[in-house]
């Protein structure tokens, strides 16, 4: 059975400086072609049953 999905990589980055010191907020918009679950990579439990957070 297919999974219903795919991963989008992400493409490789460089820090701005050589100290990594710089701290901020980007504020940004997407707008996706089909729908889209963002995990945070932590699972929980409730219940009995087992759930990804998003």
């Amino acid at each position: 059975m297919s999974k219903p999905y795919s991963f989008v990589p992400f493409l490789d980055y460089k820090p701005y400086n050589e100290d990594g010191n710089l701290e901020g907020i980007i504020k940004l918009k997407i707008k996706v072609l089909t729908p889209v679950h963002i995990s945070s990579g932590k699972i929980d439990e409730h219940n009995g049953k087992i759930y990804k957070n998003f």
